[in-house]
């Protein structure tokens, strides 16, 4: 759990393991797991074209 927690945003996490979404912010931050620009990581990648 603490690797998928440390790997995956917790969006994913929470819709793969049926967790409740403060559930997976919870799994995420005490992984370490670092996921606050995810989304805007994507719009920003989309732009390049990559």
């Amino acid at each position: 759990m603490i690797h998928l927690a440390a790997t995956l945003p917790a969006a994913v996490l929470a819709r793969t393991l049926n967790l409740t979404p403060f559930t997976a912010v919870r799994w995420v931050r005490a992984a370490g797991g670092d996921w606050d620009n995810y989304a805007a990581e994507l719009l920003h990648s989309g732009d390049r074209g990559t």
